[in-house]
């Protein structure tokens, strides 16, 4: 097992505060009545954990560029398989989901990102680890394997790679 890099939870339970904004406020709803939730972006198309860090002090989740549900499929597989041990890093795996999946811990540089902006307004600005899982791309492999089609990085980035250094793409400029 991985362990996660433990800092302290400043989300906005533990701040007993609400935004007024009602995208982020419905999410601590959901985290108080939950435990956790699934957040969708669909543009680009990606899916992420809130509130696992939160209840369990354990990372996050977050995958790229699938349909919702197989997105959502996946990051409750990456939940539960937490309760055993969790998916270790840069490891191939074949039976968390139907898909061959890889967990990279997320840089620190993608945490600024648009799609993790709910993420960052519930943890108040700071927050915990990411670990994103990465499909395989059929025959082509995972976003960065060499020989990897980096047309492909439109669909899923790579987000282990420092944000400034990543391929320019959809997830590398703003909307």
């Amino acid at each position: 097992m991985t362990e996660p890099v433990r800092i302290n939870c400043a989300c906005l339970l533990h701040r007993r505060k609400w935004t007024g904004e009602p995208e982020v406020d419905d999410i601590v709803k959901q985290v108080i009545s939950r435990r956790w939730t699934i957040v969708r972006n669909d543009r680009p198309a990606c899916s992420f954990t809130v509130g696992q860090w939160h209840t369990f002090t354990s990372p996050e989740f977050v995958i790229c560029g699938l349909p919702r549900p197989e997105s959502h499929d996946a990051l409750r597989a990456a939940v539960i398989a937490m309760g055993h041990d969790l998916p270790a890093l840069d490891e191939v795996d074949t039976e968390l989901t139907s898909l061959k999946v890889k967990t990279v811990k997320v840089h620190g540089s993608w945490h600024g990102s648009p799609p993790l902006r709910v993420a960052r307004a519930f943890y108040d600005g700071r927050l915990p680890e990411y670990r994103q899982l990465m499909w395989a791309e059929g025959a082509a492999g995972f976003p960065g394997d060499e020989g990897f089609d980096e047309r492909l990085v439109e669909r899923q980035p790579n987000l282990a790679v420092p944000r400034p250094d990543h391929p320019e793409c959809a997830w590398t400029t703003p909307p």
